[in-house]
């Protein structure tokens, strides 16, 4: 049965949300065989999600700083036709060349969730500083026409934080090279999850420097 955008972005609430945008976005960019990230795999959605885009042949690196995280993650994703590779360390290690070097591909895409883990501490939670050095190796370890993608959290304490942090990492990206783009719902009582793509295609190496986007004709 076909599914139309408009589904494609709402998740099991029927309503538009973050992480379905980002899963969607995911299955348009990531194919079988591709070697993917997830900086934060938590209970291991995002990985399994990965996983099953990948396969069969896939490869996904899946950071925690949490053993528990990583069991999870493990659990959810044994009967997955891709391999998984778990590393208990923060995803701020994507920063170290030598680190990324242990791995022959460069990265189709890399997907942090941010926040604390669903089910866990709360006051355990990814920061600004770390976060942010992740960012910086993400993009460049990132495969040409791969994307980065992020959910932020700013309802939470230290949220609001982060994602502005990363909202300004974003916005100083040079358009001659990057795309970036946001999904957010405005209309909450608090602030909701919100969404940023982050595109290195390679088609814009040589495209010269826009200062906004054309007026499109109606």
């Amino acid at each position: 049965m076909s599914t139309n955008f408009y589904n494609s972005l709402c998740g099991k609430s029927g309503r538009p949300g973050a992480i379905p945008f980002v899963h969607a976005a995911l299955a348009s960019v990531v194919r079988k065989g591709a070697f993917v990230v997830d900086a934060t795999a938590g209970n291991g959605y995002d990985t399994l999600h990965l996983a099953r885009l990948t396969a069969p042949g896939g490869n996904v690196l899946a950071f925690d700083i949490q053993p528990s995280a990583l069991d999870a993650t493990r659990k959810r994703c044994a009967d997955c036709d891709s391999r998984i590779e778990t590393v208990l360390r923060c995803h701020s290690a994507m920063q170290d060349r030598n680190f990324r070097d242990q791995w022959p591909a460069r990265p189709a895409a890399v997907v942090f969730n941010l926040g604390y883990l669903p089910g866990g501490d709360k006051t355990l939670i990814t920061s600004a500083e770390t976060t942010l050095a992740a960012l910086g190796g993400a993009l460049e370890w990132l495969a040409p026409d791969g994307i980065i993608a992020i959910v932020c959290y700013p309802g939470h304490t230290g949220g609001e934080l982060e994602t502005s942090a990363v909202e300004r990492w974003a916005a100083s990206l040079a358009s001659e090279t990057h795309t970036v783009c946001r999904f957010s719902i405005p209309n909450t009582r608090r602030p909701a999850p919100l969404a940023l793509l982050v595109g290195k295609p390679s088609s814009l190496t040589e495209a010269k420097p826009k200062e906004g986007p054309a007026h499109q004709p109606r």
